[in-house]
Parts: C-alpha cells; structure tokens; sequence
C-alpha cells in the first residue's frame, strides 16, 4: 500500500514538472546542477566518523546519497534541458496545427499521402470500413484503397488527389477498377475541382466526387458521406 502511495506520488510529481512552462525547466537546470555538485563534494563529518570507529548507517547513507548526486548533477539537468526543448517543440507543433485548423485548405495543401490516406481511413473507419488493400501506386505513393465492411468492397479512387481539376479520363479509370475489383461503389478523391463533364460522367455511372471542399469538410467535422452501394453502368461506347 505505501509503495503504491509512493509510485501515486512520484506520479503526481512528473505531472506538475511537465505542466511548467518550457522554460521553466532551463531555468531549473543550472541551479539543480550547481546543488547537487555542491553536495557531492561536501566532506563527510570526520567527527562522527572517529567517535563511532568506523562508518555507521548514517554515514554509509550520507556516502551513498553523494556518489548518487555525482551521476544526478548530470543526469537531472540534462533531463531538465531536454524536457524544456522537447515541451517547446510540442507546443510550437500544437500552435502549427491550431493555425492549420482554421485554414483547412492549407492543410490539405501541406498533407503527404500517408496523412492524406490517414485522413480517409480515419473518416470512414466510424462506418464500419477498414483498409483491404492499396494498388496502383501513382507519384508520392498514392493509390486506390478498396476498403471492405463484411462482405461488401468499396473503392476509393485516389491517384490524382493532388490534382486541381479533375476530367473525364481519371473518372475512366476509376469505373474500370470498380468493375475490376466487384466493389459495391466507388469515390473519386481530390483535394481540387472536378469538371462539369467529370460531374456528368459521374452522375451517369453514380461515382460519388469527393473535392477539396468536401474534404475541408471532413477535416473540421470528420463525417464522410454514407458510401452508396450501386449498379455499375456499362463503360462508354
């Protein structure tokens, strides 16, 4: 019971030294240095040591205590300095992200693929959908995830996401990896526009279009649009 009093409170302890400020724990360093230095290099009461003939339990303790505070006038401030760099960092990464927030379209600007793919498992994982597989890789890595819920497939068409307008030809290719891969319906992804021919396209063969607007959207309440299951109309003559 007192250990785990004693584990609750060194607990407690490392919380409140990790809600100082940043700088904070610079400032703490040199002093905790200079006091642990002094007290490792403090000589030991000679008096008590010849009145007892040797080194009783109190002084054994007190040897013990200064060769830890030579390892700690060390070890503290280096923990001390690189929890204060490390805090700042966090904090500086936070105000990155709290400013993103309020431009989503920068943020989609400044995704690379993985966070991008992220971003759409994370979105619809609360429908029910998990990754299945990636195929046909494009530049950065991009590539089309078929995601599946029980027996149904469905298919995220993501190749040109970084594109700013989309026409009709990747809405071809889209169609074709439907009928390919048996899904039950199919998204076109990207973080730009789509045609009006591209939109006509895709209303004729019910792709769902996913834009940039839609997916400012999704960043700012994570809700995609329910995936529509559909019959695939026949390819273009």
């Amino acid at each position: 019971m007192a250990r785990s009093q004693r584990t609750t409170s060194y607990a407690d302890v490392f919380m409140l030294i990790g809600r100082l400020p940043w700088w904070s724990h610079l400032l703490f360093a040199v002093p905790s240095w200079w006091l642990l230095r002094h007290y490792a290099s403090s000589p030991l009461p000679a008096a008590e040591a010849a009145l007892y003939g040797g080194l009783p339990d109190s002084l054994f303790t007190q040897l013990a205590l200064r060769q830890l505070a030579q390892v700690a006038q060390y070890l503290l401030p280096l923990a001390l300095i690189c929890s204060g760099l490390l805090s700042r960092h966090q904090q500086l990464a936070w105000r990155r992200r709290q400013a993103l927030a309020q431009d989503p379209a920068a943020l989609l600007q400044r995704m690379a693929w993985p966070e991008f793919q992220q971003l759409l498992e994370e979105t619809y994982r609360p429908k029910g959908y998990a990754l299945l597989s990636a195929h046909g890789a494009a530049a950065e890595g991009a590539a089309d995830l078929l995601l599946y819920r029980g027996d149904e497939r469905y298919l995220l068409c993501c190749r040109y996401w970084r594109a700013g307008r989309i026409g009709v030809a990747p809405l071809r290719e889209c169609f074709t990896q439907l009928v390919a891969t048996g899904a039950v319906g199919a998204a076109m992804v990207s973080i730009g526009a789509f045609s009006d021919k591209a939109r006509r396209f895709a209303a004729e063969r019910n792709l769902l279009l996913i834009d940039g607007a839609l997916l400012q959207q999704w960043l700012l309440v994570s809700q995609p649009p329910a995936p529509q299951a559909i019959t695939p109309a026949p390819p273009p003559t």
